[in-house]
Parts: C-alpha cells; structure tokens; sequence
C-alpha cells in the first residue's frame, strides 16, 4: 500500500483519531477567543460593563456608552471550554453519519480547532448549517424496509421536501442570522415560514429545470447578482456591515479581492480541502442537474457570496472605527475567512449527490485518481492543524489581569493603554479575571497610545465621549509601551508571547495622596 492509498479505511480511521486528539489538546492549550471573552463580560441581556467594543471616540472607551452583544455567556470559562468541545464532537458524529470519511476531515478541519479552542461559534452554525440544508432541499425517507445509513435515506427523485420539513429547515437557516443578533425571535420565525414555503414551492414547480443553461453557469449568474444586491443594499442603508459602501467604496471594494482569497480559496478550497474535487465537479455541474441538486448548489453559492462580501464590509468598517492601517488590518482579521466553514458539511453533501447522477464526479468513497491530490490536500493542511491545537490562543492580559485582582479593591478602576485594533475586545479579556475574584465593581477603561491619556490623567475636566480617568490608581501598559514616570511606580513587568507580537507589559500604580 502506498503512501497516498485512502481506499484504506484505517487510514481515514487513524485520521478521525488524530483529529480528535487535535481537538481535546486545544482544549488545554488555549485561551478563550476575544469574541468569547466579550460576550463573557455581558450580562444576561447582552449589556457590556465597561462600555461599547466601537466606541464613539475611536481612541478611547467610555463606560456609559453600554454597549451590547448577541449571545451573552453565563458560563465559566471551564463550562465554555466543555461546551464547546462537546459541540465539536456532536457535529464530527452528524459527519460521520453522512460518510464517516468526511468526519475524518471535519475533525482536522484548523478552523473548527481553531473555534473549538477559542469557544467561538463556527462548531455549532456549522450543525445548523447542515440540518437546515438537509432538510430544505432534499426529501428524507424515514420509514424504510432496509437498513440504510443516514445519506441513504434521501430520496434522489427530485421531489421536493415535505413542506413541514421545508418550513422547520428555514427557521433553523435564519436562526444563524439570529446569532449574530440581527433579528429577534418573531422575525425568524417569520423569515423562516416565507424561507421554507417558497423554497417548497419553486421546487415543486421545478421552476429551475425551465432555466436552460447548465447549473454551473447558473451558479456564476446567482454569485455576481447576489453580490451587487448585497452591495446595493448596503448603499441604501439597508445591509448593516454592507452600509459602509457609503462612506468608503473604494476601500470596500479594494478589500474585496482579498476577501474573495481569504474566504473562497484559503479557508473553502484549501482548508476544507475541497480543491481535489474542483476539476470533477466542474464536469458534473457543467451540464443540468436534477431540481434539488441546483438549489442545493445554488444556495452554496448563495452563501458565499454573502459571506465574501461581509467579510469584505467587516474589515472596511473596522478600519474607520480602529483607525487602524489600511490594508493592514485585512491581516490582523484574517480568520474571519471562518465563517465560510458553515458550508462544509453541505459541499461534501453536494458532492455525494453529484455522484449519483454523474459516475465520473470523485467522492470520499470514491477518489479514484484522485487519491493523491487527497492525500497532497491533506498533508498540506495536517501542519495547520496541529499547530492550533498545541499552540492555540495566548494572552498576556490574563497574567496583568490575575496580578491585578490580587492588588485591587472593588470598585477600583484601572486604564489600559493598547493599540486601537481590538483594543476594546483585549480590555474584556481581563474581565474575567475579577468576576472569579467577586471583584464585581471593578472598572477598566481603555486608551489608545495617542488619545493624550496622560493629560486625561491629571485634569478633572473629561472629554466628551470618555470615561473619567482621573482618579485611576492601576495603569496597564500594552507590550511595547512605555509608561509614565514621575508618580506612577512600576510594580509588575511580564512577556507577551511571541506570536502575540512578544515584548514585555508592565503594570503601574499611582498614590493619589501625593
């Protein structure tokens, strides 16, 4: 047996082992993601204590501008750390009951170790993902006189599902939007019903079989249309992050490109190591297919148009609130390409399907000549993998903040001096820390190094838009800063991580009384 021989189910299985273990480690070896530690700090109605994570002043925080997020966490980092792994486990399973070799990939997919590590939400979309695009495009045959296997239950005539399916698939699609905290309870429910009952009924008139042209070039028309009616939508007013267009749309569309190689090439073709498939699929999809195959490709293409474009908006707009560099911060939110992960389990369902009606088109069962490139994408991606399992996510805020708990009172405060990209969502990773102390009252405030925070330190009169800063007894000092002099006191020095940007951060402390 060869090296690159995958028709060798012990090598899949050995995989899924490795994938799994990659999982449990990460689970040891990393911090909690920023976004975890911010929806940490909320209260049960999603109110943040220490002000907005977009402040109106780019520069500095303010924490009576409450700001607000979707999901609040209750837990503890502990309970984060089990919940998230226990969902990354649900969803290898809902793999497996698909094709036990694409749980294999799932479970080394980097992105879900990755999110599994940092208790992020990419495990759980990427289930609801998957059941709502079962249940919305195919029909499922429950009762059988065979034993089948989940995939085998799917009838493959081309009639529509079930409307009942069509409708309870739909509100679980829009409950993902949900989760982002762009519409409440009664809108999903809603969104969902008009989502599931027209999915049903275009498909049931096979509206699509009348379109003559082969589905890949329906797949093109959908992804150019879709991604001028997001951009439309947001010069209106109407597409959230999209409405940036407004004010920057040469920077929007500049960022564009590079979303379209974070999202669609490195985080979908190379991370979910689809590329192998690429050349077969074009074959399958370049003629027609079967009803429920194109809406299921369709809706793929869909998705990712609207995620390339989000992305795109995501890093425009944190450009202008951050004041950050331009295009600088497309390297520091790279990973937001994650998204794209909820359309894994569907891509390899596409494919299974393809294969049914197209014998040539490769399949995980069925690689063929294919099994090198499988093996090559792999290889390739297996270094990714391992590296953020054992090195996961470091803070340094998580030693200053554990010093600090130990030295202050509730309801002192404290300043931290960070840069302006992220430098709300690094404040919140030391929230924790006096939360597990009873430390309830403590407040921490944010500048960046150029807000003239030492001036704001001495005067009594506070700038519009901040917080008051002028009695601060605890000084936090980024690594790389340097800090004041004169009464303030050096009393604690640590190393960031290398990979954080290394340097070393110090802790200050002021009397007051002098």
């Amino acid at each position: 047996m060869s090296w690159y021989d995958l028709d060798n189910q012990r090598s899949w299985n050995i995989l899924l082992a490795l994938g799994i273990f990659l999982n449990i480690v990460v689970c040891f070896t990393s911090d909690l993601g920023l976004d975890t530690h911010v929806r940490m700090a909320a209260d049960e109605e999603g109110m943040l204590p220490w002000g907005s994570t977009r402040p109106i002043d780019t520069e500095a925080s303010n924490p009576d501008d409450l700001g607000r997020v979707s999901a609040p966490i209750s837990y503890s980092s502990m309970q984060v750390k089990m919940i998230s792994f226990s969902i990354t486990m649900v969803l290898i399973l809902i793999a497996w009951m698909i094709d036990n070799r694409l749980a294999s990939l799932i479970s080394i997919y980097p992105t879900f170790i990755f999110s599994n590590g940092r208790g992020y939400q990419e495990g759980a979309i990427a289930i609801t993902a998957a059941v709502g695009f079962l249940f919305l495009f195919h029909r499922y045959q429950s009762k059988t006189t065979e034993k089948k296997s989940v995939i085998e239950r799917w009838d493959f005539s081309g009639e529509p599902p079930s409307p009942i399916l069509s409708i309870m698939a739909g509100i679980v699609l829009v409950s993902i939007v949900q989760w982002k905290g762009y519409l409440d309870n009664q809108l999903v429910i809603i969104g969902g019903l008009c989502l599931g009952l027209v999915t049903y009924y275009l498909m049931k008139s096979r509206i699509l079989s009348k379109w003559q042209t082969s589905t890949m070039k329906k797949g093109i028309i959908v992804y150019i249309l879709a991604t001028i009616a997001f951009f439309i939508l947001g010069f209106l007013g109407y597409g959230g992050s999209l409405n940036v267009i407004k004010d920057e749309p040469l920077r929007l569309l500049s960022a564009y490109p590079f979303a379209v190689l974070d999202v669609l090439v490195i985080h979908l073709a190379f991370g979910m190591m689809i590329w192998p498939f690429i050349k077969s699929l074009g074959v399958s999809l370049n003629q027609n297919t079967e009803e429920s195959v194109t809406w299921h490709f369709l809706a793929c293409v869909f998705v990712a148009a609207f995620l390339t474009a989000y992305v795109a908006a995501q890093w425009t707009l944190e450009s202008i609130l951050w004041s950050a560099s331009w295009p600088g911060i497309i390297w520091t939110m790279g990973n937001n390409g994650r998204y794209v992960s909820l359309l894994m389990i569907p891509i390899f369902i596409l494919i299974i399907r393809l294969e049914k009606t197209n014998p040539q088109q490769f399949t995980l069962q069925k690689l063929s000549e294919g099994k090198k490139s499988m093996a090559l994408a792999i290889i390739l991606v297996l270094p990714l993998s391992i590296f953020a399992s054992f090195h996961g996510q470091t803070m340094w805020t998580d030693d200053a903040a554990d010093f600090l708990a130990e030295q202050v009172e509730d309801g002192d405060e404290f300043l931290l001096i960070h840069d302006q990209t992220l430098g709300m969502h690094w404040l919140y990773t030391m929230h924790n820390s006096f939360v597990q102390e009873d430390l309830v009252n403590v407040t921490g405030h944010w500048r960046s190094p150029d807000s003239d925070w030492q001036q704001e330190l001495n005067q009594s009169e506070i700038k519009p838009d901040r917080g008051d800063i002028s009695s601060i007894e605890w000084l936090v000092m980024a690594p790389g800063l340097e800090g004041p002099s004169g009464e303030w006191e050096p009393i604690k020095q640590g190393q960031a991580d290398f990979l954080n940007g290394g340097g070393e951060w110090s802790i200050f402390k002021r009397n007051i009384s002098q």
